[in-house]
């Protein structure tokens, strides 16, 4: 499975050359899907949004490609069949621990360490839906009597736990790093 470009934004030090090398870059802070590397799926746009929100605009983003099969990769955002299992799991979760407020972050750290079907998941793709609702988006209303839009820029992440899975990774910003 080759999927669209994915884009990941990220502090800019000067170090374009360093970045390529080594790169991806391990997400350390709002790892909301769990510890991995995490990247925009299809919109560049999504990308600039979180360098600009979350680096203060002093940030480079990243342009790369994911492969992986397809029994590896969790597609919470457009697999129906992925979202009914996933949230059978979290239900199964709630019994194990009810009085306690679970986090998708802590439940995916659960499932990787305690259940073997899980663990074969090296990707997990999902709608960040609090993220970037002050993007300039292609949103068009349904009808002119209803306010509800159809955004055709969503801001959808991939997190893979596998640096493995990512290839062609290119600093495409700020552009004089592409001269």
């Amino acid at each position: 499975m080759k999927l669209d470009p994915i884009y990941q934004a990220i502090e800019n030090r000067n170090n374009p050359d360093e970045i390529e090398n080594k790169g991806p870059i391990k997400g350390i802070k709002n790892t909301w899907l769990g510890e991995g590397y995490y990247f925009w799926d299809g919109f560049v746009e999504c990308a600039h949004w979180w360098g600009e929100h979350h680096w203060n605009n002093d940030y480079m983003i990243c342009k790369a490609y994911i492969e992986e099969e397809d029994d590896k990769y969790l597609d919470l955002y457009g697999n129906t069949e992925h979202m009914k299992y996933f949230s059978s799991l979290l239900d199964k979760i709630k019994e194990y621990f009810p009085d306690e407020k679970i986090t998708i972050s802590q439940a995916i750290a659960f499932l990787r360490k305690k259940s073997s079907e899980f663990k074969k998941y090296t990707l997990i793709r999902a709608e960040s839906p609090n993220c970037g609702n002050n993007i300039p988006t292609n949103s068009f209303n349904y009808t002119t009597k209803n306010p509800s839009r159809l955004n055709l820029c969503r801001m959808i992440q991939i997190c893979s736990f596998d640096k493995k899975n990512v290839h062609d990774y290119k600093v495409i910003f700020p552009q004089e790093y592409n001269e």
